[in-house]
């Protein structure tokens, strides 16, 4: 009943649990496939990395009605998170080096 806080022109999109979902089961097909974890921070790296892909696979999709309620989110955000928004982006910094 969270989603009922939020306007009303965006509750259609945030209701539904499918991406959370579709989230987990992706990272349970990954870490399945890796036995033994060398060390946590391995683990936190492929569920990091997976997060990465899902945010980019998603991030192209369209909200309808987005823009009408951009600014009421943002007011949302601002009250809970407080006015600075500097690092919002950076929630996951991995890097990692491929060898051959």
């Amino acid at each position: 009943m969270a989603y009922l806080k939020y306007p009303e022109g965006i509750r259609k999109t945030i209701y539904t649990t499918n991406p959370l979902e579709r989230f987990i089961k992706e990272v349970k097909r990954r870490t399945k496939v890796i036995e033994v974890f060398s060390d946590p921070e391995a683990c936190s790296k492929v569920v990091c990395l997976a997060a990465q892909e899902m945010n980019e696979k998603y991030g192209k999709r369209a909200v309808l009605e987005f823009s009408s309620v951009k600014d009421e989110l943002l007011y949302i955000r601002r009250g809970k998170y407080g006015p600075n928004e500097t690092g919002s982006q950076e929630l996951c910094t991995v890097s990692y080096t491929q060898t051959s």
